[in-house]
């Protein structure tokens, strides 16, 4: 079966680099939202276990 190419036109591949630069932007943002709630997690446990020691 043969496949047909369907060019873009210039207005849509600055469109779809746009989507992309986007999806890029986003995907860095989430990675360090997660990465700070690992943190923020870690702090909380640690601040668990020094109420714990201290009867608190």
């Amino acid at each position: 079966m043969a496949r047909t190419v369907r060019r873009c036109s210039p207005r849509d591949q600055a469109a779809y680099r746009k989507v992309l630069s986007k999806i890029e932007e986003l995907t860095l943002h989430v990675i360090q939202a997660e990465q700070r709630n690992q943190e923020l997690q870690e702090r909380i446990s640690r601040l668990e276990s020094t109420a714990a020691q201290t009867g608190n």
